[in-house]
């Protein structure tokens, strides 16, 4: 990230605040108890996951041992992973890499839409 795109980063922080994005921690127990039905259920739709090979939230909580056994592809079985060079804020950092990575997905969805 560039000090250009910090600084519009804490530019907007300043006049918001962080509390949107740190609800999103406050709110975990409390999704968690809403998801408990689900506990289990494997995701039957195609999906993707595209993550940053040095973001702290693949490298930390075994996401990474996680992925790399199999457990996510079981849990959801129509599963394409994709784990490219950057951080967290992929979307800002490879933009071009991501878009790449969703449209290449979506074409062979629009593909096997076709062909059932």
């Amino acid at each position: 990230m560039t000090e250009e795109e910090l600084g519009q980063y804490a530019e907007k922080f300043q006049k918001s605040g962080f509390t949107g994005p740190l609800n999103y921690y406050r709110a975990m127990d409390t999704n968690w108890r809403l998801t408990a039905p689900w506990h289990g259920a494997k995701i039957t739709v195609p999906a993707k996951f595209i993550g940053g090979e040095k973001d702290v939230g693949v490298e930390s909580f075994g996401v990474k041992r996680y992925i790399e056994s199999g457990g996510f592809k079981s849990n959801v079985p129509d599963l394409e992973v994709s784990i490219i060079e950057g951080h967290h804020f992929l979307q800002q950092e490879q933009a071009e890499r991501v878009n790449s990575e969703i449209l290449s997905f979506l074409d062979k969805l629009s593909g096997e839409e076709a062909h059932n």
